[in-house]
């Protein structure tokens, strides 16, 4: 008994040793570490799209228009998928209390209790995709003031053809990133809701007994 209150002492006060929100960002973003298997794929995927558009595409598409196109279809998809999170964020923080929190805090992974290393991960991608809609509003007005004609002065219109492609390829593998880490939000969300129906069900054999 005494070496659980001491873990579960020790894992409460990591939780509150994040008391900035520099600190909290900063540990949380460990948990977006790429595997080296999505790395590669990521990698293929940016050359594939890359290829693309300077094989085929860039020549007949606008450089401003296609941007903002790009840019708009990326809002669509974002904000619902921002508001799943949210949600799945709420629930994960609701359910998270008596036995089910007592569970969490004791496993442990690495240095971190279970709890910790949901709250870091739900916290994270939270914030990943808020960046993308704030990137996304920044790029629209910025796309908004320019000219649809518009280019890089100083640089051939090859130059600038291959300077857009790798923007926007960059930026669509980032984005494309973040809608493959909903698999892993997706994975979290059910284990937790594992661990509230096991604790539950501990709960309800304890009073039928």
């Amino acid at each position: 008994m005494n070496d659980n209150k001491t873990h579960f002492l020790k894992a409460i006060d990591d939780i509150l040793k994040d008391n900035t929100s520099f600190k909290l960002l900063l540990n949380s973003l460990s948990c977006l570490k790429l595997s080296f298997k999505r790395l590669i794929s990521l990698i293929i995927i940016w050359l594939i799209i890359y290829c693309s558009y300077i094989s085929f595409l860039v020549n007949y598409i606008n450089g401003v228009e296609s941007s903002k196109e790009i840019l708009n279809s990326i809002y669509v998809v974002i904000i619902p998928i921002f508001t799943v999170i949210i949600t799945g964020y709420s629930i994960f923080q609701a359910l998270t209390n008596g036995r089910t929190l007592m569970a969490l805090l004791k496993a442990s992974d690495k240095e971190r209790s279970k709890f910790q290393e949901y709250n870091y991960f739900f916290f994270s991608v939270s914030m990943l995709y808020l960046f993308i809609i704030i990137t996304n509003f920044i790029l629209s007005i910025i796309l908004s003031s320019l000219p649809k004609d518009w280019y890089f002065p100083y640089f051939t219109s090859s130059v600038n053809n291959q300077i857009f492609s790798v923007l926007i390829t960059t930026y669509i593998v980032f984005v494309l990133n973040a809608l493959i880490e909903m698999k892993s939000f997706i994975y979290n969300l059910y284990q937790l809701f594992s661990s509230h129906a096991v604790a539950s069900a501990i709960d309800q054999l304890k009073k039928d007994d």
